[in-house]
């Protein structure tokens, strides 16, 4: 169980404090300045793999994702990573990002309702193609020269 602990802490660390301060370091910032930990507000999606924040059927398609690395319209010619797991990360940055502008203007108080509040989020793309958007940006390494064919 502590090993556990241990494990979400560290996740939730690296998410806040590496991955979210290269990508947005003006959101990051205010967050440290705020006095907010990294697991107040990612350990309810690294818990519950993002199921509080989307209904069902956008739930299913996240889960397509998170655990195939499969995005429906498009289908990746080659790829250096099977394990789909550490896509939760980006997700997560998404999911910050998608309260980046309620986050800036609050203070702590309102930070952590903001986090422990649901999204109710009613379509997963735009979501997931945001967190590929920061992936592409964050890990350059996952991907081919070849770019995503569309299928549509």
């Amino acid at each position: 169980m502590e090993a556990n602990k241990t494990n979400l802490k560290t996740r939730s660390n690296r998410i806040f404090h590496s991955l979210l301060k290269k990508l947005d370091p003006v959101l990051h910032s205010h967050l440290v300045s705020q006095g907010i930990q990294p697991e107040l507000i990612l350990i309810k999606w690294l818990k519950c793999l993002v199921s509080r924040e989307f209904d069902l059927k956008s739930l299913f398609e996240i889960w397509d994702y998170l655990f195939s690395g499969f995005k429906p319209e498009l289908v990746p010619l080659t790829t250096t990573n099977t394990d789909h797991l550490h896509l939760l990360d980006y997700l997560s940055l998404a999911l910050i990002r998608h309260s980046r502008t309620s986050f800036l203007q609050g203070d702590y108080t309102d930070c952590l309702m903001i986090a422990m509040k649901p999204l109710d989020l009613t379509e997963a793309a735009p979501i997931i193609e945001a967190a590929e958007l920061y992936r592409r940006l964050l890990r350059p390494q996952d991907f081919p020269s070849t770019p995503l064919v569309s299928l549509k």
